[in-house]
């Protein structure tokens, strides 16, 4: 009975959901746009920064996805949802890193975008691409890397009051093993690289 009662349909709704809650590719857009309001009264900047980080960080990479998968019906689905695509191409996390993620972080630095825009941006960068040279091999878990980000970048921009946002990582850990999306341990493995890198994007660049 115990094995029936994992396999209910109400068990998988709730994982699916909360794993499309916690996904760090929205969540870090979300951020990225709360700091850019947050650190600027002026409307210009607002829209400049804004208009950056929408153009790099989800436009080209969905545009990216299209043109990878040769768009059709069948794989509509990738285009809502590009980490179903990326997750299993690491190569193309690496591509998209260097050819989105780097000019998005040189221009914003080039505007005087806040230093936690771009400490936020940086860490994401390099997390996703470590975890993509690890996927080559491996396969750690960057949904948790980058939650682990968001939340570590979050505290570090407006204080401790923000930690309870670690109250969410046990139900997305729980999620994605329910979803047999990672095990525990390459879970674990993608918060530690999330905690390392941000500490050290955050020692470099203050």
């Amino acid at each position: 009975m115990g094995n029936q009662l994992k396999e209910t349909p109400g068990a998988l709704s709730a994982a699916r959901i909360i794993s499309q809650i916690t996904n760090p590719c929205f969540l870090s857009i979300v951020m990225l746009l709360a700091i850019t309001f947050s650190k600027s009264n002026r409307f210009y900047k607002l829209a400049e920064w804004g208009i950056i980080v929408f153009l790099f960080l989800m436009l080209l990479p969905v545009l990216y996805v299209i043109r990878r998968t040769r768009f059709n019906w069948k794989n509509i689905k990738l285009i809502y949802y590009p980490m179903l695509f990326l997750k299993e191409h690491p190569t193309d996390i690496l591509i998209l890193g260097v050819v989105c993620g780097l000019p998005c972080w040189v221009i914003l630095n080039c505007l005087n975008a806040p230093s936690q825009i771009l400490n936020t941006l940086f860490a994401l960068l390099i997390t996703a691409m470590v975890i993509a040279l690890v996927n080559l091999r491996y396969r750690a878990s960057f949904h948790l890397a980058g939650v682990t980000v968001l939340i570590y970048i979050s505290v570090a921009t407006w204080g401790l009051l923000i930690l309870c946002l670690v109250l969410i990582v046990p139900p997305t850990i729980w999620a994605k093993y329910r979803l047999h999306d990672h095990d525990i341990a390459q879970m674990l493995l993608g918060i530690a690289l999330g905690l390392v890198i941000t500490s050290l994007t955050l020692y470099w660049l203050g």
